[in-house]
């Protein structure tokens, strides 16, 4: 009773963040806005009143990326015999389709991670910290605001390097292709026209390549190229943003934890900093958990999906020895690509046990306390 009362008599300050900290998120996740945007996708209560229109956005950018899916399965039962043919249609079917999961996922939960980046944005469990104005808080706060800008600087570089890395690379499907086209047509050549994917159109296979036709197939695939790519960005850039946000508050708890084990403080006061890192602890493994609810069952998939893919390249190569060079191009950025998956499913919660394991040692230790 005594420890209680000389608790509620302590003189407690809160962090409060810069004035500028909410432009510098805006400003560091620009890409991943505007790209979740334009499918319709980034979270309603974020973009005005709308609705209505932002719904129709997201059915017409959806409906045309599985139609383009669905072509893609009638070029693969169409080709059945062409194992080369059926391998390039079989990998860019199982990106496609996984981007097209991931873009529905981030629709369906849009109220839920309106949640956490509101409180990502407002710094809401920062703000929950509680220090003892008997210490040292000013050079805490700065390291804490340190801690926020280093983080948005390596947010924005990462979301984007990750952007311009998948735009070269949807880029060769749909850009590259329409030039090719368009050199074609002002050399007169007669090469056949170029499409986005491997697709079949029943019934107009004779008629896709002639104009107006082949502009029409044209554009319909490249949205579907583009809600690929953007739906990517959207996604894995989400999920790097959370996931450092949860890194920068492990980090202001470690600060806490060192406060707690000056000389300065009581046994009561040193006390009150043990519940309080109990508390932003428990805090941290909450947003943890509404993190890993969104993004843990597409990732499994995610490594899944890149597994069977090299599976199939490399079947196919063992078919056809003469495409060695091809083989080993091909295969190495898939294995890149289950690598960085594998190490997305499994950094994040090696990331918390890391970081909690070490707080609840230092929380824990009574030499320290």
């Amino acid at each position: 009773m005594e420890s209680s009362l000389t608790t509620y008599t302590m003189e407690i300050e809160y962090y409060r963040p810069n004035s500028n900290s909410a432009e510098d998120n805006d400003a560091s996740i620009y890409w991943l806005r505007v790209l979740s945007a334009s499918l319709g996708i980034w979270p309603q209560k974020l973009v005005g009143d709308k609705k209505q229109w932002w719904k129709r956005l997201y059915y017409f950018m959806i409906i045309m990326h599985w139609y383009n899916t669905y072509l893609q399965v009638e070029f693969f039962f169409h080709n059945l015999g062409a194992l080369k043919t059926m391998t390039e249609g079989l990998c860019s079917f199982c990106s496609i389709s996984l981007t097209g999961i991931k873009i529905m996922r981030l629709n369906s939960f849009s109220n839920e991670i309106n949640l956490l980046l509101e409180r990502m944005r407002t710094h809401h469990f920062m703000q929950e910290i509680k220090l003892l104005k008997k210490g040292k808080n000013k050079p805490i706060f700065e390291r804490i605001d340190q801690i926020m800008k280093d983080k948005w600087k390596e947010v924005k570089i990462n979301l984007l390097l990750y952007t311009v890395s998948v735009g070269i690379v949807a880029s060769s499907y749909s850009i590259f292709p329409a030039v090719i086209n368009l050199i074609n047509l002002f050399q007169g050549s007669s090469n056949p026209r170029r499409f986005v994917y491997k697709t079949y159109y029943r019934g107009m296979e004779n008629l896709k390549f002639y104009s107006p036709l082949h502009e029409i197939l044209f554009s319909s695939e490249s949205l579907s190229g583009y809600t690929t790519f953007a739906g990517v960005i959207a996604f894995d850039g989400l999920y790097v943003l959370l996931t450092m946000h949860v890194i920068t508050i492990f980090k202001s708890l470690k600060l806490v934890i060192k406060e707690s084990t000056r000389s300065i403080f009581t046994d009561e006061e040193k006390q009150f900093y043990l519940h309080e890192c109990i508390d932003h602890y428990t805090r941290a493994i909450m947003f943890m958990d509404d993190i890993n609810k969104i993004f843990s069952p597409i990732f499994i998939l995610q490594l899944f999906t890149s597994t069977s893919i090299i599976c199939v390249i490399a079947f196919h190569a063992s078919a056809n020895a003469l495409e060695k060079f091809l083989f080993q191009k091909v295969i190495s950025i898939y294995l890149h690509s289950a690598e960085k998956s594998s190490q997305t499913v499994f950094s994040f919660p090696r990331i918390w046990c890391n970081k909690s394991t070490y707080a609840l040692l230092r929380i824990a230790a009574p030499s320290q306390l």
